[in-house]
């Protein structure tokens, strides 16, 4: 399937320049998620944000979730981000995919395993004046402890 965390989202048959927008950013921001380029990732979102990792408490403004963004990065700095399918209405990006790596370093206080992982995710994100105001992120940590050793701890 192919990955469409690259392509233009002009070329995803979006109507208004609203749509447009929200899936512009919302790429921009997984790309720099993959890249590990924090500064990158959080200059796409507003000064409020939320963004939830549902498995997690959500992490509230720039700088929680800058932290958490580095731990991310800190931990699986080989992080792939593979979106493959998006749904996009006005403000509000619906994204699927996987997400994959492999766990070098610490990450949510258990200890890096050197064992790969592959997820399926579906994120939310609302997009308000050129920036992401919430993001709500699914993903399986009963499948992420599976795979990376940590579900006999």
């Amino acid at each position: 399937m192919e990955n469409l965390i690259d392509r233009d989202p002009a070329s995803l048959g979006l109507r208004s320049p609203e749509e447009k927008e929200a899936l512009s950013v919302v790429l921009l921001a997984l790309r720099e998620r993959q890249k590990g380029d924090v500064e990158g990732f959080v200059a796409t979102l507003d000064e409020r944000v939320v963004y939830h990792d549902v498995p997690l408490p959500p992490a509230k403004g720039r700088g929680e979730t800058r932290a958490r963004a580095e731990a991310w990065h800190r931990a699986v700095p080989d992080l792939q981000i593979a979106v493959e399918r998006v749904v996009v209405q006005g403000v509000a990006v619906a994204a699927m995919g996987r997400i994959r790596g492999t766990l070098r370093g610490d990450l949510f206080g258990r200890p890096g395993t050197g064992q790969s992982f592959d997820l399926p995710f579906a994120q939310l994100a609302l997009v308000w004046r050129g920036r992401i105001a919430y993001v709500r992120d699914h993903w399986d940590f009963a499948t992420l402890m599976r795979q990376v050793g940590w579900a006999g701890e």
